[in-house]
C-alpha cells in the first residue's frame, strides 16, 4: 500500500470513527428533541438532568433502585433532580407529598418508603388523608403535615411540576430530560440500563459543546 493510499485509508478510519461516535444514539429513536427547549436551574458549566416520575407507576419503582445507584456513580458535571410529573388529580396528590417531604427535610426517608409502601406493602396512599396516615407512621405529626403540604410553598411547587410535564411533552413515566433540550424513556432507549446511558451520552455532549444549557 502506497503512502499516500495508506494516509487515506486511515482518514476513512478516523472519519468513520468519528460518525459511528456520533451515532451512538439517535435523535427521534433512542431521545427526541424538546422543542421549544425549557430553561434549567443549573448552574453555569453543569448539565442538568431530571427523572419525571409517579409514586402510582410500578415502571417507575422499577427504576428507582437503577437510577439511585446511577445518581451515587454520575459525573460531577450532572445536576440532578426529580420532578413529580402531574396528569392527573392523583399524581398532584404524591406530587404535593414528594415536595412536602422535601420540605420537612424528609425526602431521603420518604421517597422510598412511599414507593414500597403503594408498591411492595400494596397499601392505598393517594388522598391528602391517606397521605397524613402514611407520614404520621414515619414520624410526621399530622399538624406538621397539613401545615407543609397545604403550604404557600408546596403549592407553587406542584404547580411548576405541573407546568413542566406540559413543557417537556412527554407520554408517560419514568422519563428523563436533559439540559432541558431532550427527553427520552425507556420506550425510547429499550431498557431502563440503556436509558442511563443515552442520558451519560447527551449530557457529555452538551458539556462538549460547552453551553451554560440554560435556553
Amino acid at each position: 500500500m502506497t503512502t499516500r493510499a495508506l494516509g487515506a485509508f486511515l482518514l476513512v478510519l478516523v472519519v468513520a470513527s468519528a460518525i459511528s461516535a456520533t451515532d451512538k444514539f439517535v435523535a427521534g429513536k433512542d431521545f427526541e428533541q424538546i422543542s421549544p427547549s425549557v430553561k434549567t436551574q443549573a448552574t453555569k458549566g453543569k448539565v442538568e438532568v431530571i427523572e419525571l416520575f409517579w409514586y402510582g407507576c410500578s415502571h417507575c419503582f422499577a427504576f428507582e433502585t437503577e437510577i439511585s445507584v446511577w445518581e451515587k456513580q454520575k459525573s460531577g458535571f450532572i445536576e440532578f433532580r426529580r420532578v413529580p410529573a402531574i396528569f392527573d388529580r392523583k399524581w398532584a396528590s404524591h406530587a404535593r407529598a414528594y415536595y412536602t417531604a422535601e420540605k420537612l427535610g424528609l425526602t431521603k426517608i420518604v421517597h422510598p418508603k412511599l414507593f414500597a409502601a403503594l408498591h411492595t406493602e400494596k397499601q392505598t396512599i393517594y388522598t391528602e388523608t391517606e397521605l397524613a396516615d402514611f407520614f404520621e407512621s414515619i414520624g410526621v405529626g399530622k399538624e406538621d403535615f397539613t401545615a407543609a403540604y397545604t403550604s404557600f410553598e408546596v403549592d407553587t411547587l406542584t404547580r411548576k411540576a405541573m407546568a413542566l410535564t406540559r413543557s417537556y411533552g412527554i407520554g408517560g413515566v419514568p422519563s428523563m430530560i436533559v439540559a432541558g433540550k431532550f427527553r427520552s424513556s425507556v420506550r425510547h432507549a429499550g431498557s431502563s440500563k440503556n436509558l442511563l446511558n443515552v442520558v451519560d451520552f447527551l449530557a457529555h455532549r452538551e458539556l462538549k459543546m460547552g453551553t451554560n444549557l440554560s435556553p
